[in-house]
């Protein structure tokens, strides 16, 4: 529903000396939590229709500054604690959109798979997860210590080989 109401707004603005045209990215999102909600589950989705401004700084940035506060929202909403959030997925057909009216690679382009895991005791966490979950807490009453480093090498191996399979041999 919020991405058609995102449609439906109007696309272009007419400035005074110029115009310029608003940019969205579309998508979905999925939140994993550790525990089952209200039905059972322990998931929650919604749609994404964040604004592109022509000036960002990079695809890192523009989703720091769009992204993650609708996903606090999204938690609230669903009477979800951000606390026992363990991943966001993030999913978007417009990063092409992105990279047009920007200048800028995309998330995907500069290597990311725009899934983010959460949790204490986990081996993997990147720094962007550890910053998020600095700042927002996400995942902060979840144990994750079953995810120990033989896993993390195991998962390793895994992308590596998945990688390789994906090399274009000349």
């Amino acid at each position: 529903m919020f991405i058609k109401e995102c449609e439906m707004k109007v696309i272009e603005k007419k400035g005074v000396l110029n115009q310029s045209k608003r940019a969205y990215l579309k998508g979905d999102v999925i939140l994993t939590f550790e525990h089952s909600g209200i039905y059972g589950d322990t998931q929650e989705f919604f749609d994404i229709c964040l604004p592109i401004n022509k000036n960002e700084n990079g695809a890192y940035d523009f989703l720091n500054k769009t992204l993650f506060k609708r996903v606090v929202a999204a938690c609230h909403k669903f009477n979800r604690p951000v606390r026992d959030l363990i991943k966001i997925s993030m999913g978007s057909p417009d990063w092409p959109v992105f990279e047009r009216h920007t200048g800028k690679k995309s998330i995907l382009a500069l290597g990311h798979n725009t899934k983010w895991y959460f949790g204490n005791g986990r081996c993997d966490l990147d720094s962007w997860e550890k910053d998020l979950i600095d700042l927002y807490g996400f995942g902060t009453d979840v144990d994750m210590s079953y995810i120990d480093k033989a896993w993390c090498e195991l998962m390793k191996q895994k992308v590596i080989a998945h990688q390789l399979s994906q090399t274009v041999v000349i």
